[in-house]
């Protein structure tokens, strides 16, 4: 069975509609694929929170919506579900055919294996009004942020992931002890 369907059937841990972790983990493992921290790596294994982060971004069928970092798709699913197109960006090859292979019923995903700290933004993201909906890697979450703040204008929306330290750093003000 592939994950999808695997995650669809009801498995311990799974909810209609998702990748849950039994799936996540039949799907990494076929393709050898461990979680690095090198890379900041880490999985969202709950659908039902997949599926709410999507229903907090506000986003609806044929929204463009930009996902880095995207993994094995956990949230790359729900996004398309909902019928967004969806700009896919991963940079590790191992986890793109992955993700290639869960979304492959989805013809409004696009895939792009590519660091994202080296794109040209405004080149790939072109003209339209942009969603950013990501779990971000941790390693480039703070540094990824303030790039796309800067030089990606079509982007007016950002919902992403970050661990603890990360979003405190972000919110923090001038004095404060996170703030830099």
């Amino acid at each position: 069975r592939s994950p999808r369907a695997s995650a669809r059937s009801g498995s311990a841990g799974e909810a209609a509609g998702g990748l849950g972790r039994s799936a996540l983990k039949e799907l990494a493992s076929r393709h050898g694929i461990r979680p690095t921290k090198r890379r900041g790596q880490h999985f969202l294994a709950d659908p039902n929170l997949a599926r709410a982060i999507v229903a907090d971004a506000d986003v609806h069928e044929g929204d463009l919506v930009l996902e880095v970092g995207a993994g094995l798709g956990s949230l790359t699913v729900p996004l398309a579900e909902a019928g967004c197109r969806v700009l896919a960006v991963e940079v590790d090859r191992g986890l793109a055919n992955a993700l290639r292979e869960v979304v492959a019923p989805y013809p409004n995903v696009r895939i792009e294996v590519a660091d994202a700290m080296r794109l040209d933004w405004p080149s790939m993201l072109g003209a339209g009004r942009w969603s950013m909906v990501s779990n971000l890697p941790y390693n480039v979450s703070v540094p990824l942020v303030l790039e796309l703040l800067e030089t990606a204008p079509a982007i007016d929306r950002y919902v992403v992931m970050v661990q603890r330290e990360v979003g405190e750093r972000l919110v923090a003000g001038p004095g404060a002890e996170g703030y830099g």
